[in-house]
């Protein structure tokens, strides 16, 4: 799911990377995910909640047991102590012990914000606490890079390199 493009375009490189399919679930479409053996779901943070999390809960008897990797992009910053506790609010326990997670940094353009939005925003300014993220709420950035999807591509090798290793014995 992505809301100002930062998710898709992660999601368009990652797919280039792995040569796996793309599916955008927005749109309505409904992958058959039993026949993955590795699932990379990606939406953003709204409001303080993973917008994917509902479809990793309604999915999650599918996709548990598989190899699962969650990317979300924001304008909080990743390593930020705020988006571990999104993560761990939008998930149980029991579904983040299987999922490998990537807080990933977004963009936003106040030319692009609907009228809704610039009310969360105004919203979000009055309750957030940390200085440092009101201060930057609303304003304009684009940190999209693909680098910050190295740690991402890093990890995805691995677990290939143990799917193979696994097929071969």
């Amino acid at each position: 799911q992505s809301k100002y493009g930062s998710t898709k375009q992660y999601a368009e490189w990652i797919q280039k990377e792995s040569n796996g399919d793309l599916v955008n679930i927005e749109n309505g479409d409904k992958p058959n995910l039993a026949r993955y053996d590795i699932i990379i779901i990606g939406g953003s943070i709204r409001v303080g909640n993973i917008v994917i999390a509902p479809f990793i809960k309604d999915n999650w008897s599918v996709i548990k047991g598989k190899k699962v990797i969650l990317f979300t992009t924001s304008g909080t910053p990743p390593q930020h102590r705020k988006i571990q506790s999104i993560y761990e609010k939008s998930l149980p326990e029991e579904m983040r012990k299987e999922i490998k997670y990537f807080p990933l940094h977004g963009r936003i353009s106040s030319e692009n914000l609907t009228l809704w939005d610039k009310f969360l925003i105004v919203i979000g300014k009055i309750m957030e606490q940390d200085e440092t993220l009101k201060k930057d709420m609303g304003k304009d950035f684009d940190s999209v890079q693909r680098e910050n999807l190295l740690p991402l591509f890093e990890y995805l090798k691995e677990v290939l390199m143990t799917l193979s290793n696994k097929e071969i014995r």
